[in-house]
């Protein structure tokens, strides 16, 4: 399945060296585009079901914003700040090990798990920043 925004670049492409996404929900340059279970939101150590109402009840919020306005795309460098926090917390853990998995490019960017608690992701995704969004109106 291609998925290309509105200038015709597609998520294959902006995922060329990995996937990312803010919160693992949204992707800078394509607006109106909402995940479950994205990037960096597989767990190791928890059930997957807490994560995916997270994600759930934040895109509920977005959805609620789109009846005011027509777009909402995360900025670039709020996405761009958020995975390199993830690479950072995620450089010491079992998935960075040498070998070789699905977890990982080639490169070594883990593009799977989330580094951290389920409640943290809890408190990240309880309540939309707009201010994290370029606002279409």
């Amino acid at each position: 399945m291609t998925i290309a925004n509105a200038a015709g670049a597609t998520l294959d492409g902006a995922w060329r060296a990995g996937a990312e996404a803010y919160l693992g929900i949204t992707v800078t340059g394509f607006p109106n585009l909402f995940l479950l279970y994205g990037p960096n939101t597989n767990l190791g150590h928890n059930s997957i079901i807490y994560m995916l109402e997270c994600q759930i009840a934040y895109v509920m919020q977005c959805l609620e914003q789109l009846h005011r306005v027509r777009a909402l795309d995360v900025r670039g460098d709020v996405q761009g700040a958020f995975n390199t926090s993830l690479q950072r917390q995620l450089a010491d853990s079992v998935w960075a090990g040498d070998c070789t998995s699905w977890y990982k490019t080639a490169d070594g960017k883990i593009t799977n798990n989330w580094p951290g608690y389920t409640f943290t992701y809890g408190r990240l995704t309880r309540r939309l920043q707009l201010r994290d969004y370029q606002i279409t109106p």
